[in-house]
């Protein structure tokens, strides 16, 4: 697979990505297994990605990717119990290169004895008021990277009753990190005076368990309700990740020391079937002891860092580190859905509302949360003809975090039309389909590129689909 496309950026030549990828797999699967197991599945894969970074016709930066997995599920009774269970294992190898016109494939980089480890990132950590502390990097934005994961789990389901169903999972990640620095450039390392345990293997681990109850009221009322405690690895790239990345036109900064996220959630969900009227709706809180996210970092006079004004570091574009600190996120949704079949015609219209909001734990926002949004379908069936036709209302930008932009509100409108036909020897479909039919100006809220890179303008595409 191969694919290209470009990111805006504030240089004088354009800026593309190349990505390619193979990937293989292989799966087995078995039911009613040694008297045992209702079900068991097995799979092999494997994944060799990579991604270039152009500016105009220079190699400035590459990112690899090779990983295997193994897994297996499971289902299984055990008395009035039903067990699902898997165990997975995951071999990852990172490789990332940023060095302007040399990135067209990775290396170990020049060691020599007359330059002094970390000579370069030394001179920044001076030049710069990093809360961090770590000096900023142009170099190599992190070192190769071999992580080993275990993942196992466990689901239990017993109907202790015709009205409710039991559930109770529990889930471990065991996980080892050995980052190797042959690829940082000499002068960027970083050297023992400002860490010296920062390239040593991490071993860590993470457990997460959840109950839930299912409620059915006859046939027209059913609930969920769940109470979960999960933690989350950081990635290697929250942890390691000191440079410029292309894709966001941002710095990042990570943090080798993160906690591994942590929150304890409560979820619940009522659907209601009335007639031709379906109502769902839901409800969630979730309350994070630590939540990872990318805080802009701030400088003197809390103003925002440019890393274009810290020496040898030549980018425009503002420094973002990784940070973990308590938080709150919670929201709501509800839908309403009408379906109605008229002979041979078949109509269902549906409008949904869906807020959300985050909180850190001092009072201040979490950015990049999602604005609220209404959203409206309507779908229409006549033998082989079938219409969509929905419209999006997202609502302006409310409660920014400090120093974050705020994008205005937006309407998009989609139409979709399909004519499915069959024969003895062809089946196959024509299709004609718009997106923001109305040309709305419309922005991401959530995109560190929402004012450079809006989202896409009127669109119109048509298809044919054959199947002999």
């Amino acid at each position: 697979m191969e694919k290209d496309y470009g990111i805006p950026n504030a240089t004088q030549e354009s800026t593309d990505i190349d990505m390619e990828q193979e990937r293989y797999g292989l799966v087995w699967h078995a039911k009613d297994l040694f008297d045992v197991f209702e079900y068991m599945q097995t799979e092999v894969s494997y994944s060799d990605y990579l991604h270039y970074e152009y500016e105009g016709p220079s190699a400035d930066g590459l990112f690899g990717q090779e990983q295997l997995n193994l897994s297996n599920t499971f289902g299984l009774d055990l008395d009035s119990w039903h067990v699902d269970g898997n165990v997975e294992y995951m071999s990852n190898q990172l490789k990332v290169c940023h060095e302007h016109g040399k990135c067209t494939s990775f290396s170990n980089a020049d060691r020599a004895d007359n330059i002094i480890d970390g000579a370069r990132m030394i001179a920044t950590t001076q030049d710069s008021d990093n809360p961090n502390g770590l000096g900023f990097s142009h170099g190599h934005p992190m070192p190769n990277m071999d992580e080993s994961l275990l993942k196992s789990g466990l689901a239990f389901r017993n109907f202790y009753s015709d009205m409710h169903e039991m559930t109770f999972s529990v889930r471990a990640d065991i996980r080892s990190l050995d980052p190797d620095s042959k690829n940082i450039q000499q002068e960027w390392l970083v050297p023992e005076s400002i860490d010296p345990n920062y390239y040593d293997t991490i071993n860590d681990s993470a457990v997460s368990a959840s109950i839930g109850l299912y409620s059915f009221f006859g046939d027209d009322v059913t609930t969920q309700t769940s109470l979960s405690y999960v933690q989350r690895l950081p990635s290697s790239t929250e942890l390691f990740w000191n440079g410029f990345h292309h894709a966001t036109n941002t710095y990042i900064m990570g943090d080798r020391y993160l906690d591994n996220e942590e929150s304890f959630n409560f979820d619940f969900d009522v659907m209601w079937s009335l007639d031709e009227f379906t109502t769902e709706g839901s409800i969630f809180y979730y309350d994070f002891s630590n939540y990872i996210y990318q805080t802009q970092l701030l400088g003197d006079d809390d103003v925002p860092i440019n890393v274009n004004s810290i020496s040898g570091i030549g980018h425009d574009a503002y420094a973002w580190g990784m940070t973990g600190v308590g938080a709150v996120v919670y929201g709501a949704a509800i839908k309403e859905t009408y379906k109605k079949k008229l002979q041979t015609h078949s109509i269902e219209a549906s409008v949904a509302f869906e807020a959300i909001r985050g909180e850190l734990k001092d009072g201040s926002n979490i950015p990049r949360m999602p604005p609220f949004s209404v959203n409206t379908t309507f779908k229409h069936k006549y033998h082989g003809l079938s219409t969509t036709l929905s419209y999006k209302y997202v609502d302006k930008s409310r409660f920014e975090a400090s120093n974050e932009t705020s994008t205005p509100a937006y309407s998009w409108l989609s139409a979709y039309i399909e004519y499915a036909y069959k024969s003895k020897y062809l089946e196959g479909s024509i299709f004609v389909k718009g997106e923001n039919l109305t040309d709305s100006q419309a922005y991401n809220h959530l995109s560190f590129l929402k004012e450079t890179a809006p989202l896409p303008g009127r669109q119109i595409s048509a298809g044919v689909t054959l199947d002999f």
